[in-house]
């Protein structure tokens, strides 16, 4: 019995090291908070409006969507790298940033949406 649960033991470490998952934690250091402050050219409303970070790096999966009910998004969790950052609200042009760059903690970013042309 003592021989079957050592066996199982080294299997599952030997799987674990295999996958890739040693066992270390990443940690909050390679993790960010993305707050941003939104704004409208016309004082309109912007609630409702949609923020989706999509990464650039074709290696990592890594997507977070987040809507706003005021004039404020939180994007919590978001790995370090570069991805392009969307942000929709009806009647207003989307806000593109394709080259958005994590590389901190805490990101603090406002915008301001246009009006959409008619």
């Amino acid at each position: 019995m003592k021989k079957l649960k050592l066996v199982i033991a080294i299997s599952v470490v030997v799987m674990l090291l295999l996958s890739g998952c040693s066992g270390k934690k990443t940690g909050p250091s390679n993790m960010a908070t993305v707050n941003i402050t939104l704004s409208a050219e016309d004082n309109g409303s912007v609630e409702g409006a949609l923020a989706l970070l999509v990464s650039n790096n074709e290696n990592v999966m890594g997507m977070y969507m987040e809507y706003t009910t005021e004039s404020f998004i939180k994007i919590t969790d978001v790995e370090f790298g570069t991805y392009t950052l969307t942000i929709a609200s009806e009647g207003y042009e989307p806000y593109v940033d394709e080259n958005f760059v994590v590389a901190q903690q805490k990101i603090d970013l406002t915008v301001k949406l246009e009006k959409e042309e008619e």
